[in-house]
């Protein structure tokens, strides 16, 4: 993206949708990006820019957390609904639910503190179980159009085989 797509961002002349204008442009350039450089560039922000885009991961997350919870809500509420690719639907989204709380856990950047390790570990652990879910779904899916009778006939079996690999390796990944 060039600097005229980013300037859209732009809606008056405030101050913080200049800084939110500032570090999208920062991540949106059209440079070629590699880890250090983002870390760079992340060091680089003033406590101004760090605060605003803290501020707008936390509004997005909040609004994930509102549609996690909607599905938990209709999965427990509404009995008629459930099924099984439901329920997985619903350890995905519990998962998630861990992911997108360490937003609001306090951190410093500058910091190796108690915060900073737990989230650290919290987000490591989310973010890798919430992959192997959506992989065991993937997995499902396929599974179960080709071979229907076995899934129906080891539903809990197939539930605590999916819950230990998709909470227990990420939980040894993440304590490493």
């Amino acid at each position: 993206m060039n600097n005229n797509s980013t300037n859209l961002f732009i809606k008056d002349n405030t101050e913080s949708s200049f800084l939110i204008s500032k570090i999208l442009n920062i991540f949106l350039s059209n440079e070629s990006l590699n880890e250090n450089k983002i870390d760079d560039k992340l060091l680089k922000m003033n406590d101004n820019q760090k605060s605003i885009l803290i501020l707008v991961a936390r509004i997005a997350s909040s609004f994930s957390i509102i549609g996690i919870l909607f599905v938990i809500f209709i999965f427990t509420c509404c009995r008629s609904v459930r099924s099984f690719v439901l329920e997985l639907a619903v350890w995905l989204c519990a998962t998630n639910l861990f992911f997108n709380i360490c937003l609001f856990i306090p951190n410093n950047f500058e910091d190796n503190s108690c915060w900073c390790v737990l989230l650290g570990i919290i987000s490591t652990w989310s973010y890798l179980s919430t992959n192997i879910w959506t992989s065991l779904i993937g997995f499902f899916s396929y599974f179960s159009v080709i071979k229907s009778s076995i899934i129906d006939r080891n539903k809990k079996y197939i539930r605590l085989i999916f819950i230990a690999i998709a909470y227990f390796i990420p939980g040894i990944v993440s304590l490493m």
